[in-house]
């Protein structure tokens, strides 16, 4: 078998060998999920995993690594008391990293341990025996429909391939990799659907088909016809100003932070337009499981939270049940609240 080599982080791997120490693990996980994980999700590993390294050493031995030296590389990030610290443009906060951020940390770890035992590059995995935090059950962060409909007025009034971007997300709830990936043939605007190749830690293999509405597919059709350059030399839907290369999850991302600070609101992200959509269908009674098709769950306990946090729903359901006219000081004979307690 050839060697194959390829320079990744700060040295050369051989990726025909197992890797024997810390640096060498990460660094081959990073290279061999290239298209297998999203960007994002690589950057967020590459960042904790990073961590770890720091901590331990890059040079320490993967059979070395035991549990109680896991535990005391959590122990320092649950005693962290400021974020940003030495920054470079961002301002020291005097705060801890949050349940939620310790729990991401650990599954990062454990995501890691647990290909190198797939692999069997280890005869004991240590990252197993990591308890994570208890983190609260907190509601999907959508943006409010007012915020909404001011990013999309202002964005048609700038540009039409931005327009149809954030129209397309809200309209379809599609991952952020999954609007990056869109190629030319995967918009069928008659049809008004689009073919959506996800990947990463919540995309992972949720290829699908996912319907628009007429106006989305007015924005992007115009878009397509007036504004995308008729010879790009990339395949992709949707393409940077010059149309010479694919337009990014990132880029677009931009976009919308500096539309939402021209406007005064709240700062938008291309997820939250994802929590926007389900939390829509969810008012508009749309079925549980098509809903989890639509957003591509493979659990459909993880779509049911939209369901368990919609205060409008809950207040629409309530409002209907409990009326003025059967109010417990103006309704009369009911039966309800007769009787001795």
């Amino acid at each position: 078998m050839s060697k194959v080599a390829v320079v990744f982080a700060t040295n050369a791997i051989d990726l025909t060998l197992p890797p024997k120490n810390l640096q060498q693990a990460v660094d081959a996980f990073l290279v061999l999920h290239v298209g297998k994980l999203s960007n994002s999700y690589r950057e967020w590993l590459t960042l904790r995993l990073g961590n770890l390294i720091r901590f331990l050493g890059p040079d320490t031995n993967l059979d070395e690594i035991e549990i109680w030296q896991l535990e005391l590389w959590y122990s320092e990030l649950s005693a962290k008391d400021t974020l940003f610290e030495n920054h470079q443009y961002r301002e020291t906060i005097e705060r801890g990293l949050s349940a939620e951020t310790l729990h991401g940390y650990i599954r990062a770890v454990k995501t890691l341990w647990n290909w190198l035992g797939k692999r069997r590059y280890i005869t004991s995995n240590p990252a197993s025996l990591l308890e994570p935090p208890p983190t609260p059950e907190l509601p999907p962060r959508a943006p409010s429909e007012a915020n909404v409909r001011k990013l999309l007025d202002y964005a048609r009034s700038q540009s039409k391939r931005n327009y149809a971007a954030i129209r397309l997300l809200q309209a379809t709830g599609i991952r952020a990799c999954g609007l990056e990936g869109l190629a030319l043939r995967d918009v069928n605007l008659p049809e008004r659907w689009v073919f959506v190749r996800e990947k990463g830690r919540g995309g992972r293999n949720k290829s699908r088909y996912v319907p628009f509405d007429e106006r989305t597919a007015e924005a992007l059709r115009d878009y397509l016809q007036n504004e995308r350059p008729k010879k790009a030399p990339t395949d992709r839907f949707f393409v940077s100003e010059n149309g010479r290369t694919a337009w990014t999850s990132h880029a677009l991302y931009q976009v919308m932070r500096r539309y939402c600070l021209v406007l005064d609101i709240p700062v938008i992200n291309l997820h939250m337009l994802r929590h926007f959509f389900a939390t829509q269908a969810v008012r508009r009674n749309v079925n549980i499981r098509v809903l989890q098709q639509l957003l591509g769950h493979s659990d459909v306990h993880t779509t049911e939270r939209y369901t368990k946090f919609n205060p409008i729903q809950l207040h629409d359901s309530y409002d209907a049940a409990y009326t003025p006219d059967n109010d417990i000081e103006t309704s009369t004979g009911s039966g309800l609240h007769s009787g001795s307690e």
